[in-house]
């Protein structure tokens, strides 16, 4: 499966965040393997952007980091606990042109619980943010 909108949200919240406005919005390609009856996600993000100064890079906490480049040049896979995520802090100093981040990672995720979708949707508050919003929960009332 490659990613989108709906793939981005079943990987968990990959966000990345730059402390300096970037010239051009993020490209992130992601691929995603899941395994239904383990329910093992392996995914692969590969983000380009436009940017100097540092980048925050967050994830949440149940994934294990596998990779992780700046450029094709390995980084330091340990991060900085935020609450219920992991962080890191890329600093592309003052490179210009396109910057180029690897992400791959893995980790189990929580069993559907047994409910109909309504059901499940309707445990979802309706979210927004600067990166989009998932009314989703609002879709089946």
């Amino acid at each position: 499966m490659t990613g989108s909108r709906g793939a981005a949200r079943v990987a968990a919240g990959l966000a990345l965040w730059a402390s300096i406005a970037a010239a051009q919005p993020p490209h992130e390609e992601l691929t995603l393997r899941l395994n239904p009856q383990t329910r093992e996600l392996d995914a692969l993000a590969v983000i380009a952007l436009q940017s100097s100064g540092q980048v925050y890079l967050t994830l949440g906490s149940r994934f294990e980091v596998t990779e992780l480049t700046l450029n094709g040049q390995a980084l330091n896979r340990r991060s900085e606990r935020v609450g219920e995520h992991q962080r890191w802090v890329l600093m592309f100093g003052k490179r210009e042109g396109t910057q180029r981040v690897v992400v791959r990672y893995r980790g189990r995720l929580d069993a559907v619980p047994q409910a109909d979708h309504q059901d499940v949707l309707n445990g979802l508050p309706a979210m927004a943010s600067e990166r989009g919003m998932d009314l989703a929960s609002q879709a089946c009332k």
